[in-house]
């Protein structure tokens, strides 16, 4: 697991004490290695990485999932779930060498841009299937308090060569 607020290592170092093959690594997914800021939210779980020198935000480090499966010998098949805020298309791109082997992604989706290089989930479901993807299902579904529009939810995608894509029939 990927986690870059420093807030959440109490917990983690618990779940890994209960769970010895559960690993983490304090820093966020991105497409390279290195650095990044992250704008940390009030409540924690709005956090997302931000430009350079924004008020408030924290110097963290950056790492791709295929650095990571590598590096602890990570045995396919994967699931991926991604909750990174406008972030999957970069993230993504860090992970071309594992998705091949992924048998499940799990990612949190908005119907409202973000801005930067966030896609909305129409655009996000285009990007994973020229990725080899298709979405299975969704849930999790949010809407925003001010109006009751759909906000965001979590897609789930699998290989688009699943015989489950074969049938194109209802029953």
């Amino acid at each position: 697991m990927l986690e870059p607020l420093l807030e959440r290592k109490e917990s983690l170092e618990a779940l890994c004490a209960k769970t010895p093959a559960f690993r983490y690594r304090l820093a966020a997914a991105s497409d390279r290695c290195g650095s990044a800021h992250l704008a940390v939210s009030e409540d924690l779980d709005g956090s997302a990485l931000s430009a350079d020198g924004q008020t408030g935000a924290r110097l963290i480090d950056v790492t791709t999932i295929d650095f990571e499966v590598a590096k602890n010998d990570l045995l396919a098949p994967y699931l991926i779930k991604l909750d990174t805020h406008g972030f999957e298309a970069e993230i993504l791109r860090g992970a071309l060498e594992t998705l091949p082997q992924t048998e499940m992604l799990i990612i949190e989706a908005y119907n409202f841009n973000l801005g930067g290089e966030a896609l909305r989930f129409p655009q996000l479901c285009l990007h994973l299937e020229s990725l080899g993807f298709r979405c299975a299902d969704l849930v999790d579904l949010s809407w925003r308090p001010s109006d009751g529009m759909l906000w965001q939810m979590d897609l789930v995608f699998i290989p688009s060569a699943s015989p489950s894509f074969s049938c194109n029939a209802y029953a």
